[in-house]
């Protein structure tokens, strides 16, 4: 019960997170021509996170909770177009999608060199 209790506390604190730095991002961070510079931002992220959280399962699905959340909720913040939003929310979701499969991708690699690294460390019998 307390393992469960804790990952959804790790993916509810990824949806917060998601959306606090998308606003920051659309708002005050890397702006205008720039705004490409948002996705190493938030990939060096995704590398921390994945090196920080002990499980595979857990670096993976934080990643890909908080990229889903930073891509839709990026887009919709930014969202000028004259249709209404609720025309867009369909390909912001499956943008949400690529940024979720980008950010699981970045924790995983993170997580794996974690391993590495602590198997290095580790003394020889």
């Amino acid at each position: 019960m307390n393992r469960m209790l804790t990952a959804v506390a790790y993916l509810f604190g990824a949806v917060v997170f998601g959306a606090a730095l998308a606003a920051i991002a659309e708002f005050a961070f890397f702006v205008g021509p720039l705004a490409w510079l948002n996705l190493v931002f938030w990939g060096l992220i995704a590398i921390v996170l994945g090196f920080v959280l002990r499980t595979w399962a857990m670096a993976i699905a934080v990643c890909a909770v908080l990229g889903f959340t930073i891509v839709v909720s990026y887009s919709i913040m930014g969202y000028h177009g004259s249709a209404p939003l609720s025309n867009a929310l369909s390909a912001f979701a499956v943008l949400g999608v690529a940024g979720a499969i980008g950010m699981a991708a970045a924790g995983a690699v993170a997580h794996l060199l974690r391993q590495f690294r602590t198997a290095q460390r580790a003394p020889q019998r």
